[in-house]
C-alpha cells in the first residue's frame, strides 16, 4: 500500500467513526425515546409477567435508590423483593429480631421512605411494620407511639419530609397524617357512602392507596365511592378526580404529570392527567400477556418500568412506560454532553490528521 492510500485511509476510518457515532446517537433517541406523532398517545408496552413465588400479592412499590421492588402478598405471607427486571432476591417475613414465630400474616400495601426503609401494612395483624432494605426488622410502628391505638390500616405512604400517612378503615374510614416522630398530625374525612362521586367531598368508603406529590398534595383512593380525593398539605379538601369503576391501587408520574389507576373490575390500567382526563386506558381482561385480573396496585420507578399487581392471576406484570414527546428531548439531552465531547475529541483529531496529511495527499 503507497503512502498515498494509507493517509486517506486513516482519513476514511475516522469518518466511519464519526458516522457510527452519529448513528448510535439517532439508534439512543429512537428506542430510548421514540418520537410520537402529533396529537398521537403512545401507551405503555408490555414487557413480561412475574409469576414465582406470587400467591395472592396485593401491594406494589418500588425502591430506586435500592433498585428494588417489593411485592405484598398475602398468600404467601411475606414480601416479595425482586429486582428492577423481575428477578426474585429474597423474602421478608418475620416481624420480631428474635421469635421466628411471629411473621406477617396478610401484608396488603407497602411504601419506601426517602431513608430507604420498607413500611408494610398487614390488615390481619392491623399493624405496621418496618424494615430495612436488606429485609430486616427494624420496629413495629404505632401511631402517637401507642401500642393500644385503635385502628386498620390499609395504603400508606412517607413524603419527602418524612411524615407517614395511612388509610384507617377502623372504627372511622379516614386518612391519618403522623409527624416523623409518629405523633398524630392530623387527620382526613370521616366514613361516608356516595351515589355520584362528587358528593360529599372528605367522606370515604374504603380508602385505600394514598400518594403525596413533590408539592404537598395528597391523593387518595376512595374504593367503594369509585373516586380519587385530593387534599392540601394542611388536609384541606381540594378537588375529586373522577373514576370508571372501583379502585385500589395508584400511582403518580410527575415527570408526565399523569396518574395511573387500576380499574379492579373493568381489569385495565386507566392515565389521568392532574385535572382529572382520563388520557386512555391500556391493558384488557384476561390471563394471557398484557391481560388482567382484578389489577390490584401500580408503581412506577424511575427507570421508566410499570409494575401492575395482577391480583386475580397471582401475578406481577412489568410494562414499558411510554416517553411522550417532550421526554425525547431530555432524553437527549442527558446523552448529548457526553456525545458532544466524543465529537469534539474526534474533530480535532480529524484536523489535526488532516493538516499532518493533506500536504501528501496528491503525492504518490
Amino acid at each position: 500500500m503507497d503512502n498515498r492510500t494509507k493517509k486517506i485511509s486513516m482519513l476514511v476510518v475516522l469518518g466511519l467513526i464519526l458516522a457510527l457515532m452519529v448513528t448510535y446517537f439517532t439508534y439512543y433517541v429512537n428506542t430510548k425515546a421514540p418520537l410520537p406523532s402529533p396529537g398521537s398517545v403512545v401507551k405503555p408496552s408490555f414487557l413480561k409477567s412475574v409469576y414465582e413465588p406470587m400467591r395472592n400479592p396485593a401491594g406494589v412499590a418500588v425502591d430506586n435508590d435500592a433498585k428494588q421492588v417489593y411485592v405484598a402478598d398475602a398468600g404467601s405471607q411475606s414480601i416479595h423483593v425482586l429486582d428492577l427486571a423481575g428477578t426474585n432476591k429474597f423474602e421478608i417475613k418475620y416481624i420480631d429480631k428474635k421469635d421466628k414465630k411471629k411473621t406477617l400474616v396478610a401484608p396488603v400495601y407497602c411504601a419506601v421512605s426517602n431513608k430507604g426503609e420498607l413500611y408494610v401494612s398487614d390488615r390481619s395483624l392491623a399493624g405496621i411494620y418496618i424494615f430495612n432494605s436488606k429485609g430486616e426488622f427494624v420496629k413495629e410502628f404505632f401511631p402517637n407511639n401507642d401500642s393500644k391505638f385503635s385502628w386498620a390500616p390499609l395504603g400508606i405512604t412517607i413524603d419527602k419530609n418524612g411524615r407517614i400517612y395511612f388509610a384507617d378503615v377502623g372504627q372511622e374510614h379516614r386518612v391519618v397524617v403522623c409527624k416523623p416522630d409518629g405523633k398524630v398530625d392530623f387527620t382526613i374525612g370521616k366514613t361516608g357512602y356516595v351515589q355520584k362521586v362528587a358528593d360529599k367531598p372528605g367522606s370515604f368508603y374504603f380508602p385505600n392507596k394514598i400518594v403525596v406529590d413533590d408539592e404537598g398534595y395528597i391523593y387518595v383512593t376512595d374504593g367503594n365511592n369509585r373516586r380519587i380525593q385530593v387534599f392540601d398539605k394542611k388536609g384541606k379538601f381540594h378537588k375529586v378526580l373522577m373514576s370508571g369503576g372501583a379502585l385500589k391501587g395508584l400511582s403518580l408520574d410527575e415527570e408526565q404529570n399523569l396518574i395511573y389507576v387500576p380499574d379492579v373490575f373493568n381489569c385495565t390500567v386507566d392515565v389521568f392527567d392532574l385535572a382529572g382526563k382520563k388520557i386512555y386506558a391500556f391493558a384488557e381482561p384476561g390471563s394471557g400477556n398484557g391481560q388482567l385480573n382484578f389489577p390490584s396496585d401500580v408503581a412506577l420507578s424511575d427507570s421508566g418500568q410499570v409494575y401492575i399487581v395482577d391480583q386475580g392471576n397471582n401475578r406481577l406484570q412489568i410494562w414499558k412506560k411510554p416517553i411522550q414527546s417532550n421526554d425525547i428531548f431530555r432524553q437527549a439531552a442527558a446523552f448529548a454532553p457526553y456525545f458532544a465531547i466524543a465529537i469534539a475529541a474526534l474533530a480535532v483529531a480529524f484536523v489535526a490528521i488532516w493538516k499532518y496529511l493533506s500536504p501528501g495527499l496528491g503525492k504518490k
